[in-house]
């Protein structure tokens, strides 16, 4: 099915190019990361996985992604690889993807980590009204692909 899309892809779109889903991400937090002088720590959340993005002093230090099941899941891994980075609860996580402000995943982050924030793409956008009432965190890989080269 994969192969019978890519094809098809390539026949109507010769000019298209393909990036690995992270690639847009990396670009992104690599990006806001320049601006924080220690951690930046950013979680994106998909259907089925969720990627871990940690830079500290802009160099990346940890990139991975993991399935998860249910919310524990991504406490569970999150919280494993801030005890073995040495990682505090004062710093700040900045979330995009399928998580929203007061759903399960950010209140149950909340009781452990103080400073959460969701993370809008970067650039000179501009948007159709409709967007008003979107959050853009949800987007942001659509968003950033645009500045990948």
């Amino acid at each position: 099915m994969a192969k019978l899309l890519f094809d098809l892809a390539i026949h109507l779109y010769p000019a298209i190019h393909f990036f690995h889903h992270t690639k847009p991400l990396l670009n992104q937090v690599s990006h806001y990361s320049k601006s924080v002088n220690s951690y930046y720590i950013h979680i994106h959340v998909e259907r089925d996985f969720f990627n871990l993005m940690i830079f500290h002093h802009n160099i990346l230090k940890f990139s991975n992604s993991f399935s998860y099941r249910n919310i524990s899941d991504i406490l569970y891994f999150v919280l494993n690889v801030f005890k073995s980075m040495g990682i505090g609860q004062e710093e700040t996580i900045h979330f995009s993807g399928l998580t929203e402000k007061y759903d399960d995943l950010s209140s149950n982050f909340a009781m452990y980590i103080r400073n959460l924030k969701f993370v809008d793409p970067s650039g000179n956008f501009t948007f159709s009204y409709v967007f008003n009432d979107i959050e853009l965190h949800r987007y942001i890989n659509l968003f950033s692909v645009a500045n990948c080269e």
